[in-house]
This record gives structure tokens, sequence and C-alpha cells, in this order.
């Protein structure tokens, strides 16, 4: 299992976590409910990328 933190250097806390990786891409979009910031996180079979996306 892996847990995937915030990359908001403010937050940093846990926002889920992977029990298994999807055999293609996908990036899910979401709300952290501790900061409130839109974060992306892609997965790929052998990575995962997260990214923060400003609010506007």
């Amino acid at each position: 299992m892996e847990k995937v933190k915030c990359p908001n250097p403010k937050c940093g806390r846990r926002i889920f976590d992977i029990e298994e990786r999807p055999p293609g891409k996908v990036v899910l979009e979401m709300k952290c409910r501790h900061c409130g910031e839109i974060i992306r996180v892609g997965f790929s079979p052998k990575m995962v990328h997260k990214k923060n996306r400003r609010q506007g």
C-alpha cells in the first residue's frame, strides 16, 4: 500500500492510500480536505505524479 500526501508544502498531510496500481494511466483531481488546495494525482503502472492546481 502506498500513502499519497498533499504536494502543498504548507500541508503535506496524507490524502489517500493506493492498494493496487491501475494497469493504465489514471488522473484524479480532488480537493485536499486539510488545506483546501485542488490536487491532480496521476497514476501509471510504475509511478505516482502529484501536482498542485491553484484555486481561482
